[in-house]
């Protein structure tokens, strides 16, 4: 059974949703994960100890991260119905209080066509109406596929669950070509797409698609705040950034509470040198959203650049909690140990490689290299930069500043300066601005020609 009812509620494991009636519940996927374990047991109290096992395993965190998505829960069982609450026993666990007439239900799902929701009366509810833009009055069905497609996409840490969030957007845009969110879903999935894609074809395809159809939504719904962001982040990586930031701007000022925009608002002004007011917009959305670790990933960066390690390693660790196989969160995790414990960062580098997914690795073989020179193995140090070079070469080209640097710092410590300045010399002017306090940085600052370098 991977689905239970109650008292209004549906919860589909498999799916990792939760729906009130038809319209779903926004939950990251472990406070689902905690939700379904309670559920299982209504009304009796389960431990603490068990949560934590069963939902991190070995993994070492603190019962703080608990304590995070019983509060989440709450807050979702709060705003829509008092009656089912999540109780805290002290020194022993936690208990979901469900009215013993609503208890959690098992619901064999075959017995349901997936995309046809249940009425509160438990027949099938098939609606025929006319597509408009306003989301009550679209059919159940589009409704459904839009908030699939968000659910999905909103928790995707790979490119397929990218590509289930597209599928989803497109049935409601198929079905409904009127519906602003259907049509800002999709394109802010058509943009994660593209920054996955290595195929120059699809990247290009995909780019323009997801211009067309945030326009689209700004014209069906100009006061939607997810197609103002949708729109600026479409803008932000493939078209105009000033364009991109006004209408960014205007999605925070339309919800405040939109952790998107305020992301990428964020990661806007964050490619503009404003390290303070990017970090503002990341906090906020945050505050709002724990489980959006793209946010934690540009304040674990944020933390480091401005040498406050052991904020960047809080950060990187959130985030790792909610997506163990963050690979960013895992760079910054370990560059800001390498300053206290380089032997342990030495070790996380390496176990990202040894489960690497098949990528280039670019940035985690440079980083190694820089840890290997900064410990003195200059042996290890020379090999791994002919490895980033190889992956360079295959690759055609490398422009992430992570890797430049990394590079750049390991030739450095090899009393090859000359070297390193021409690596250096491919950072734009921007990004020498932004990295310019990077501890990395610290094997060239004394440099006669850093300064120059800086000024671009």
């Amino acid at each position: 059974m991977s689905e239970l009812r109650f008292h209004g509620y549906t919860l589909n494991h498999t799916e990792r949703v939760l729906r009130f009636g038809t319209e779903i519940v926004p939950l990251p996927p472990r406070a689902i994960e905690l939700l379904a374990i309670l559920a299982a047991s209504p009304n009796a109290v389960v431990s603490k100890d068990r949560l934590m096992s069963e939902l991190w395993g070995d993994v070492p965190v603190e019962e703080g991260n608990l304590t995070q998505l019983v509060f989440r829960l709450r807050k979702a069982f709060s705003q829509l119905t008092p009656d089912v609450r999540i109780e805290t026993i002290p020194r022993r666990g936690y208990r979901m209080v469900v009215p013993r007439e609503s208890a959690p239900i098992p619901v064999p799902t075959a017995r349901k066509k997936p995309w046809l929701p249940l009425a509160a009366g438990g027949l099938v509810l098939l609606v025929a109406v006319s597509a408009t833009a306003a989301g009550n009055h679209q059919p159940v069905r589009v409704r459904d596929d839009v908030q699939l497609g968000y659910a999905t996409w909103f928790n995707a840490k790979s490119l397929s669950d990218v590509q289930r969030s597209i599928a989803y957007f497109e049935e409601a845009v198929h079905q409904a070509p009127r519906n602003a969110e259907a049509r800002a879903g999709l394109a802010d999935a058509l943009v994660s797409r593209a920054l996955r894609e290595s195929n120059t074809g699809q990247v290009v395809a995909d780019a323009d698609s997801a211009l067309d159809n945030a326009h689209q939504a700004v014209l069906l719904d100009p006061a939607n705040a997810d197609a103002r962001a949708a729109l600026g982040q479409a803008q932000a990586v493939f078209g105009d950034a000033r364009f991109a930031e006004a209408e960014l701007r205007r999605a925070v000022s339309l919800d405040p509470q939109s952790v998107e925009a305020r992301t990428w608002y964020g990661e806007l002004l964050l490619s503009k040198a404003n390290l303070q007011q990017a970090a503002e917009q990341f906090r906020a959305a945050l505050a709002t959203s724990s489980s959006w670790t793209e946010a934690g990933d540009d304040l674990a960066l944020i933390s480091y650049l401005q040498r406050r390690y052991a904020e960047a390693q809080a950060y990187a660790r959130e985030s790792l909690i909610v997506g163990p196989l963050d690979r960013t969160a895992s760079l910054f995790l370990a560059l800001s140990e390498s300053i206290r414990q380089p032997g342990r960062a030495e070790d996380d580098v390496r176990s990202m490689l040894e489960h690497d997914d098949g990528s280039n690795a670019l940035a985690e073989h440079a980083l190694l290299g820089y840890f290997y020179a900064r410990t003195g193995d200059s042996g290890l140090a020379v090999s791994q930069i002919g490895k980033v070079k190889a992956l360079i070469g295959r690759a055609r080209g490398v422009s992430d500043p992570f890797t430049i640097i990394s590079l750049a710092a390991t030739y450095a410590l090899q009393h090859r300066r000359d070297d390193a300045f021409v690596w250096l010399a491919r950072l734009s002017k921007t990004d020498r601005e932004i990295f310019s306090n990077d501890s990395r940085l610290d094997a060239v600052r004394n440099d006669a020609r850093f300064t120059k370098w800086l000024q671009g």
